[in-house]
């Protein structure tokens, strides 16, 4: 749409422009954007990292029980399953911890 037809729409007098202003521009703040969060990934303690999983396990557990028609899809053994890989290295460490023979 050109200016003019966007000045035409009622209630259109305040529009959102890009910060970029061409396709190569956006792409070179897009790989900045990617570094950055590498770099900052990079300098996270293994806490952190199992803290953020964990937190990402909670929000995936939340929105499940938020929705108004359930499944027939085993949520509780994917649940349980990515717990169990957070918080355990190797699963038979998990399995030494209930003390059962890991098959």
């Amino acid at each position: 749409m050109t200016k003019k037809k966007l000045n035409e729409i009622e209630g259109a007098e305040y529009r959102v422009g890009s910060r970029y202003s061409s396709k190569r521009e956006q792409q070179a703040g897009s790989k900045a954007l990617m570094e950055a969060r590498l770099d900052r990934m990079k300098n996270l303690s293994n806490d952190q990292i199992i803290r953020a999983k964990l937190l990402q396990l909670k929000l995936k557990m939340e929105e499940y029980i938020q929705k108004p028609v359930y499944t027939d899809h085993l949520f509780f053994t994917e649940f349980l399953t990515s717990y169990i890989d957070i918080i355990y290295s190797k699963r038979n460490n998990f399995a030494n911890d209930i003390n059962i023979t890991p098959v």
